[in-house]
């Protein structure tokens, strides 16, 4: 029995041991080497903190938001626009009647979408005057601005949307819907339109 001891105690083998404690060290020198070093010193960037390193190497920003001067460099781009921001004047309620059975196909998308493709109406989100907090403003827009971007999404060249959202949409436009609805937004506030409307 002694012997049947000792026989079980000899085939105990130290290799797997070793093999997680190798797996361990490189898993460790690896984050080391990535988080820490290379990850650190960007190439033609500026020297990254230890943690916005980590951060960085995770794929999440640390960043806390832009310095004082890139701050200053956008008000006063801004401020040398001419006219400034667009103001949002009136309720922004959209005008009766508009359905899916609107002959406009801007308004059709804008007001009601298009069901068949599954497109929603883009007042859904922006808001039925092209203007809703926590979604990106659309009225007063430049026209070709928004073509751009519908083109972009369309193309999967602009991937900010949450979910797909807009590079689905704008996948089901054709280029004459883009254009239609790049106008129609890019109408400041309660100037006249075609047809003496306003966008209010």
């Amino acid at each position: 029995m002694a012997a049947r001891e000792q026989g079980s105690l000899r085939t105990h083998s130290p290799w797997p041991m070793i093999g997680w404690g190798t797996a361990a060290g490189i898993i460790i020198v690896a984050g080391v080497l990535g988080f820490g070093f290379l990850d650190r010193y960007q190439q033609g960037g500026p020297t990254l903190s230890l943690w916005n390193a980590i951060c960085h190497g995770l794929g999440i920003t640390a960043d806390t938001g832009l310095s004082l001067q890139d701050s200053a460099d956008v008000a006063a781009y801004f401020a040398t626009q001419r006219g400034g921001l667009p103001t949002l004047t009136g309720n922004r309620v959209p005008e009766p009647g508009r359905s899916l059975r609107e002959s406009d196909p801007a308004k059709r998308l804008i007001f009601a979408g298009d069901p068949e493709r599954g497109i929603p109406p883009c007042s859904a989100c922006h808001g039925p005057g092209g203007y809703k907090l926590g979604a990106p403003a659309l009225q007063g827009q430049q026209p070709n601005y928004i073509d751009e971007q519908l083109i972009a999404f369309a193309q999967g060249m602009r991937q900010n949307d949450i979910f797909e959202q807009m590079r689905i949409i704008a996948r089901g436009l054709t280029p004459d819907e883009m254009h239609a609805v790049a106008v129609f937004y890019g109408v400041r506030a309660g100037e006249p339109r075609a047809g003496g409307l306003a966008l209010r």
